[in-house]
């Protein structure tokens, strides 16, 4: 009987945490959506360009911010309170070494990126390192217990913050710097609610045993993460290096439009399936029959949304950002691909990292940003926008068929058990596809602007989503009521 409640209490908190998250993150997309709409009107495409070059830099270093200890810090099952405190004093001295390193070498990024206004930026956003050094092992710790709800209630507070400050700032002229200021105010206000939910005390303690088991298992974590950093940002630095901060503007909202909904599902699965799967990592069967639920469950949504942009692309962008960010639009219709495969792709990747097996999400990574080193800059001189979206595409979609493979020898996951799971969402999005044909014409989207184009979106977009949700709801009442079940009762 213990047993059995402990795993009801798991399955409680784990449910729970995927509501929460879910939740969390649907609401801070939605605010950070509703804000870029009015930054887009605000802010020219060179300012966001700028920003996002900034960031080629600062997630890069951002690696080096823990060497993947907080990560290890969750999965370990003994002598946790002992690691936490060891891992509290080994953070803050990354932190401080990765500030000055960027403080004093931000000069050079700007030559390597021909941009000579981005080192001011560099240097003021380079005190998130401090910032995030200092809050990683309370956050760690309540990632472990599963403490979600915290977690979320955090992040859309200091949400809410930054988007009043960047709003705020862009309205009266600040450019670039609306943007800078408004995401320290964010990364401050979260340290403080971190610490304030954690109730977590660090004391005098370090062990070096510990640090170097932590630093052991971080390594996979760490360089995982480093070719991780690569697949996000090589094609940044290289659109914004061979066509312009202007270019980097366009290319990084297309990027930013199709990835909606893949990041939010990416972080859901990895937030909550990677601490919970480490609770459980000796039993694979409980974890295939969560896998297969988790797995129909993102195509439910991820599948519409990347339809959406395929066949939508164009009257979305034009209602909704305004007509100067209508040549995103090709480029966002190709990388919708990636918003339907990836996030069925990342309950693969928390599932090897759970179970001991980093070095596989490692490799595969790996390979990812060597085919994209590769077809990166033939594609953008031969297709600009276009060809960065076509080779971000191929070089992430073509190892899944080896993630599948290496899924069934370790859990025993077949294509066929992926395929039947999803059955019901394909015949849904078949009908999607006939019906946002059939509406579009009848509401003959295209020249109108303003609050009447709004409307027309609207009316076209509300039925569709409906049609959708009819459809799958007779081809799979139980699947989902069961969706409805968890999220009403976790």
């Amino acid at each position: 009987m213990p047993v059995k409640k402990a795993m009801d209490n798991f399955k409680k908190k784990t449910v729970s945490g995927v509501k929460w998250v879910a939740f969390g993150n649907y609401a801070q997309k939605a605010m950070t959506f509703g804000s870029f709409i009015v930054l887009a009107r605000l802010l020219e495409p060179e300012v966001f360009g700028l920003f996002a070059m900034a960031f080629i830099v600062i997630d890069g270093l951002n690696l080096f911010k823990n060497m993947g200890v907080d990560a290890a810090l969750v999965q370990r099952k003994d002598d946790v309170e002992r690691a936490s405190h060891t891992a509290f004093w080994m953070m803050p001295i990354m932190g401080v070494v990765i500030f000055a390193l960027l403080y004093f070498m931000a000069p050079v990024a700007a030559v390597l990126l021909r941009e000579e206004s981005i080192t001011p930026v560099l240097r003021c956003l380079g005190i998130i390192f401090v910032l995030g050094s200092i809050q990683s092992v309370p956050q760690s710790l309540l990632n472990k217990e599963l403490k979600f709800r915290e977690l979320e209630i955090r992040t859309l507070i200091s949400t809410v913050l930054y988007v009043i400050c960047a709003i705020t700032l862009a309205y009266l002229q600040f450019g670039v710097w609306s943007l800078v200021y408004a995401y320290l105010v964010r990364r401050f206000s979260m340290l403080i609610l971190t610490w304030t939910m954690a109730h977590y005390t660090p004391k005098m303690i370090f062990d070096k045993k510990i640090a170097l088991e932590l630093l052991q298992f971080g390594k996979f974590i760490f360089g995982s993460s480093i070719v991780l950093f690569l697949m996000l940002n090589v094609d940044n630095f290289l659109v914004g290096r061979m066509l312009g901060v202007a270019s980097l503007g366009f290319y990084a909202l297309a990027y930013n439009i199709s990835d909606l909904t893949t990041s939010h599902l990416s972080n859901m699965i990895t937030w909550v399936m990677f601490p919970a799967y480490s609770k459980i990592q000796d039993d694979k069967k409980q974890i295939k029959e969560i896998n297969m639920k988790i797995i129909k469950t993102i195509a439910i949504f991820s599948v519409p949304f990347g339809l959406m942009l395929m066949l939508m692309g164009e009257e979305l962008v034009g209602t909704v950002y305004g007509t100067k960010w209508l040549p995103i639009v090709p480029a966002i219709k190709i990388l919708a691909i990636c918003s339907i495969l990836l996030p069925i792709e990342s309950i693969l990747d928390a599932t090897f990292t759970a179970l001991s097996k980093p070095k596989w999400s490692f490799n595969l990574r790996l390979t990812n940003i060597v085919l994209m080193c590769v077809t990166l800059p033939v594609m953008i001189s031969w297709k600009g926008l276009v060809g960065a979206a076509i080779a971000v595409t191929f070089s992430k979609v073509i190892t899944i068929p080896v993630k599948l493979y290496l899924a069934r020898n370790l859990l025993g996951i077949k294509i066929r058990d992926i395929l039947g799971a999803v059955q019901p969402v394909f015949f849904s999005a078949i009908i999607m596809i006939i019906s946002t044909v059939v509406i579009k014409n009848i509401f003959l989207l295209g020249s109108d602007r303003g609050f009447l184009a709004l409307i027309k979106l609207a009316g076209v977009c509300f039925p569709i989503i409906a049609i959708y949700g009819l459809v799958l709801f007779l081809f799979d009442k139980a699947g989902v009521m069961d969706i409805k079940k968890a999220v009403c009762n976790g």
